[in-house]
């Protein structure tokens, strides 16, 4: 069987998502992590934009990514933190890192997942979704069109879900986009740039937002964190702010 362009996408991005997941575990060096979110993530954004109905992405595998943003969390608060200024709270985010990583990736979630990438992949090689190369690049762009207009009517009260959501559909739109340029269907180079930039943004708000609600829970445990929330909760304000104006 000749598999279509975007089945290609989806089996490359699986098989390299079960390849991530099979790496040893080595706290120094969390690529792999790194490399099995965004494969996975890429893989369900397609889905989402391009198979809405669908219901191939199994549910426990979703439930697994999703139990993993808390340590794409602590990474990120940890690359943003100065060692020396912060050495305490690094060692104490760091061996809550891992204490949380060891919880997930045991042995028997390895083989759980690993099956459920498995019959994934199977799945989508037999049913072999295809479209034509208009209707891919059509639906890509009119999602942008719509995540753009989305953007720019945002109001300046928007919630930090709200934010979150336009985050989402600004990322579905990049991966569409990176999806488009590999498999040659068409050069999206300034959509993507673009979406890549409003993603990046709205990030930035995001992860600040869960660093204050994480460092809120790891305040009960630990002392020395107040400085830390009250800086982290400046900084929201002033990417909100960042935000705004440059919608002027």
């Amino acid at each position: 069987m000749k598999h279509s362009p975007l089945t290609k996408y989806f089996l490359y991005h699986i098989l390299d998502a079960a390849f991530s997941l099979r790496q040893e575990y080595d706290e120094e060096n969390l690529e792999h992590l790194h490399t099995f979110r965004v494969s996975l993530r890429l893989v369900r954004s397609l889905f989402l934009l391009y198979i809405p109905d669908s219901t191939l992405f199994p549910t426990p595998l979703k439930a697994f990514l999703k139990a993993t943003n808390l340590l794409r969390d602590l990474d990120v608060l940890l690359l943003s933190l100065h060692q020396k200024s912060s050495q305490k709270i690094v060692k104490q985010l760091i061996s809550f890192r891992n204490e949380r990583y060891k919880s997930l990736f045991t042995n028997a979630s390895k083989i759980q997942n690993l099956k459920a990438l498995d019959e994934l992949y199977d799945c989508i090689a037999n049913l072999n979704p295809i479209f034509t190369n208009d209707y891919l690049i059509q639906t890509a762009d009119k999602h942008y069109e719509e995540s753009l207009n989305a953007y720019v009517t945002l109001a300046p009260s928007a919630s930090p879900k709200e934010l979150h959501k336009l985050r989402i559909r600004f990322k579905i739109s990049r991966y569409a986009f990176d999806f488009l340029n590999d498999s040659g269907l068409k050069k999206t180079t300034k959509k993507l740039e673009e979406s890549k930039e409003l993603q990046d943004k709205l990030g930035e708000i995001h992860d600040l937002y869960n660093q204050v609600k994480l460092l809120k829970i790891l305040q009960k445990e630990s002392k020395g964190l107040k400085k830390l929330i009250v800086a982290r909760k400046k900084e929201f304000k002033r990417s909100i702010n960042a935000l705004t104006m440059s919608k002027r």
